[in-house]
């Protein structure tokens, strides 16, 4: 293996000495509100708001999603009928339309008590990273500061508005839930998030200052006859300016800066760094000196044509995955080789991440007539769970059959009613349910290399991704294993019987 093209994957490569603002704050003190049934809910709203149902709609395909998740992610410390009497709490407390309104449902969470909290303020973009601490959690977790001597210049010194204080704190009570979504959180996530506010949440951020002129938001026009949110924040400082060193790291052959705050902020940190290096001179030229750690793709093509070192001594943990995956003709594919070699070799679990981006491309390319919009849209659930059945005798298909999935693999052709007059509009790629759609149209599952869990693992190793990277740095909660490698090696192997040599 070529030492040198992995030398800087997940190593430091440099430090950013970065501006932000300390706040103390007066604000709620939250209830000690049963935290699976507030999960449970959030999770319903969550899904209504984003198939634009009415906040409180609610019925057993909704309940069938959101406790699939649940299982999926917190099997191991809550059981089935544990499950089952939390979601009857959670009917009553917060789901039941003619006793609550979205602003009593959000105020169930806090008491009239008043407690201190401590926020900052990026000096950069203006905007409040997603972690309000106690002053337990001041006093033992916040960093050091450190001298401004040699630091970014601050450009966005005023006051946070309060609904942008607020809207940081709706992230820091939904930072599990980013954890368990299908997509990274990335920049237009953030601006997605802080562009569109639904009428509960105009209400409930609503600020009694005008909106600065900020990164953060296009202006939001208060509207009139506003339901009153017991939820409030009351300023106790004009904040202290403090400074930060940000350690920037290669990982996944990308340029990437780590929180000084609570690891649940790193995606909000990078969203600063992306939009900073857009805006400012100063952290673009940051950013091109550290890009010069990232792997060119000339290197990575000549690693892999060099004729003086064997593929297995470049290769010698993922090379049974490099084989299978050359015969694609794929070169993205076959670049997510080395990076697994690298990530594998630390027992990074990231590992993961490449794992879902290789299966996804697998599927993308698989030869098979999908199935057509006319299709889909006379389709109901029983027919395709009868479909799926007949088609996978002794094969675990459990995962597939989620409400869930169907709905993206029946409404992918449809145009969204909502979508923007004047924009080109195509098809979106889904893995779960472009994987059911392969499963139902392809000869994939006669292959003789199918078992009876494959679905499940091929399933498993891409859900992974999502407690991966994106939130959660512990390590003791992922293993990157023999038997992981294993398992993606025979996924690759089963996918590529639907690929054709040479796919494009």
């Amino acid at each position: 293996m070529s030492d040198e093209l992995f030398e800087n994957d997940g190593k430091q490569v440099g430090t950013l000495r970065w501006p932000f603002k300390k706040y103390t704050i007066l604000m709620p003190e939250k209830n000690d509100v049963d935290a699976f049934a507030w999960l449970f809910a959030s999770f319903v709203r969550m899904y209504n708001r984003k198939k634009k149902n009415p906040e409180f709609t609610y019925n057993n395909d909704i309940e069938n999603v959101v406790k699939g998740m649940i299982r999926q992610h917190f099997g191991n410390i809550i059981d089935v009928p544990t499950l089952n009497k939390v979601i009857e709490t959670t009917k009553e407390k917060y789901l039941d339309p003619e006793k609550h309104d979205s602003i009593k449902v959000f105020n169930n969470l806090f008491t009239d008590k008043m407690q201190i909290r401590y926020i900052f303020q990026d000096c950069i973009t203006g905007s409040v990273a997603p972690y309000f601490y106690t002053e337990y959690e001041a006093e033992s977790e916040i960093p050091y500061e450190v001298d401004f001597e040699g630091g970014l210049k601050p450009i966005k010194r005023d006051k946070p508005a309060k609904k942008y204080v607020k809207l940081a704190y709706r992230r820091y009570l939904n930072r599990d839930q980013y954890l368990l979504q299908d997509s990274e959180v990335n920049l237009q996530d953030f601006e997605k998030e802080e562009e569109i506010l639904d009428d509960e949440d105009a209400q409930l951020f609503e600020d009694d200052e005008d909106p600065i002129d900020n990164m953060e938001s296009e202006e939001i026009q208060p509207k009139t006859d506003r339901k009153s949110s017991k939820f409030d924040i009351k300023f106790l400082d004009d904040g202290r300016e403090v400074y930060y060193d940000l350690p920037v790291t290669i990982e996944d052959n990308k340029l990437l800066v780590k929180t000084p705050f609570d690891p649940s902020t790193n995606p909000w940190m990078n969203v600063c760094f992306t939009r900073g290096s857009n805006e400012n001179k100063d952290i673009k030229e940051y950013r091109d000196r550290y890009s010069s750690f990232l792997v060119p793709q000339q290197k990575v093509d000549r690693f892999f044509e060099d004729p003086k070192d064997s593929i297995y001594n470049k290769l010698p943990n993922c090379v049974n995955i490099y084989r299978t995956i050359e015969k694609t003709g794929k070169r993205e594919l076959r670049d997510m080789v080395w990076r697994m070699e690298g990530l594998y070799a630390r027992r990074d679990p990231y590992f993961f991440l490449e794992c879902s981006k290789m299966l996804e491309g697998l599927v993308r390319i698989a030869d098979y007539e999908p199935s057509d919009a006319e299709f889909r849209n006379l389709a109901t659930k029983d027919t395709v769970d009868r479909l799926l059945k007949a088609k996978c005798t002794n094969i675990d298909t459990w995962h597939l059959r989620n409400p869930e999935v169907f709905k993206k693999w029946k409404f992918k052709y449809v145009k969204p009613e909502n979508f923007p007059v004047g924009k080109n509009w195509k098809p979106r790629d889904d893995f779960k349910s472009d994987f059911l759609d392969l499963m139902l149209q392809s000869d994939l599952s006669k292959s003789p290399l199918m078992k009876y869990d494959s679905v499940n693992n091929i399933w498993s190793l891409w859900v992974d991704r999502n407690s991966q990277g994106h939130y959660n740095e512990d390590p003791k909660r992922f293993r990157v294993s023999p038997e992981s490698l294993k398992t993606m090696e025979e996924s690759v192997n089963l996918l590529c019987q639907v690929i054709k040599r040479g796919a494009q």
